[in-house]
């Protein structure tokens, strides 16, 4: 049975059955399902020789990207913990996180290596200038068998209600949650899909084999090119938040709407609460797509979904 695995393992089943499936598109990059196994095994390899081991927190600060799903696969394939640090937030805040957590190490850029204080001693590894991590692990390294039970990562809150609060989920509640997610929406193998609430719905994809478009905050927030990049990529299905939704209908022309958004199947609404109101609108734009809406994304991954129809 699928919750039975972890998502290291789940992720290579699907690359075995669909290994030239473009698993990522990040702009003008994208990545097979194979290619993408490879390279993670790679750097999985890389982050043992460091030192990270099993149940081991390690921070990605990184923007939205390719490299940040690498650095995640990577790191639980190496059966450490996945530690997503916002870069929005301010230094002080990321500060109380890495004390909190203690990661062994820090998968960033050269770009960003301010954000962390040089007061926290915490290793680093920055993508962007090593490169041996990209090279194929030694043969007499293997990757450890993960455990369901496992923790898969730690996600902070933003700390607005007090301090920062490290939310645990493991290998077992993702793959659950995921699961019965597809027991409610069945998704197609190889279908395009984006989501906005990046990094939670980074796994969703590894269900089915489908391509994740990874769309940039600049494009996301200019609705028009937004509708457009839907379009144009032939989106599929999408995860998005109520306030988006909103903002743009009430910024983008009603036909324009209709016309660019008419090939969504399914759309997941979620991170805030859904008025009456909006869920007609959406009734009314989309008449053949699936509405669904759901929350308990961080505590508990998925708590309750409920069909909008």
């Amino acid at each position: 049975m699928q919750n039975l695995l972890s998502l290291p393992k789940l992720f290579k089943l699907q690359a075995q059955k669909t290994p030239d499936k473009i698993a990522i598109v990040d702009g003008k990059n994208s990545i097979t399902y194979q290619k993408l196994d490879r390279l993670t095994d790679n750097l999985a390899g890389y982050l043992q020789k460091q030192g990270v081991t099993s149940n081991q927190p390690v921070g990605v600060l990184l923007e939205k990207s390719q490299d940040f799903i690498i650095a995640c696969l990577a790191i639980m394939k190496a059966g450490g913990v996945f530690m997503p640090l916002e870069l929005k937030y301010p230094d002080a805040l990321l500060a109380k996180m890495l004390a909190d957590a203690k990661p062994s190490l820090i998968i960033t850029k050269s770009t960003y290596t301010k954000k962390v204080s040089s007061k926290i001693d915490i290793k680093k590894l920055l993508i962007d200038r090593e490169t041996n991590w990209k090279l194929p692990a030694t043969l007499d390294l293997e990757l450890p068998s993960i455990a369901p039970e496992n923790i898969a990562n730690i996600i902070y809150s933003s700390g607005s209600t007090g301090e920062p609060k490290g939310i645990i989920l493991t290998h077992k509640a993702i793959i659950t949650g995921e699961l019965r997610r597809e027991q409610v929406s069945p998704s197609k193998s190889g279908y395009p899909i984006t989501y906005l609430l990046f990094p939670w719905e980074i796994y969703r994809p590894w269900m089915k084999g489908a391509t994740l478009y990874i769309v940039p905050d600049e494009i996301i927030y200019d609705h028009e090119r937004f509708l457009d990049f839907i379009f144009q990529n032939k989106i599929n299905e999408i995860t998005i938040s109520p306030s988006l939704i909103q903002s743009i209908l009430n910024t983008v022309k009603i036909e324009t709407i209709t016309a660019k958004i008419s090939g969504l199947e399914v759309v997941w609404v979620t991170g805030e609460a859904l008025t009456q109101q909006l869920k007609y609108q959406l009734i009314d734009r989309l008449p053949s797509a699936r509405l669904l809406n759901y929350y308990g994304i961080n505590e508990c991954f998925t708590v309750a979904i409920d069909n909008l129809r």
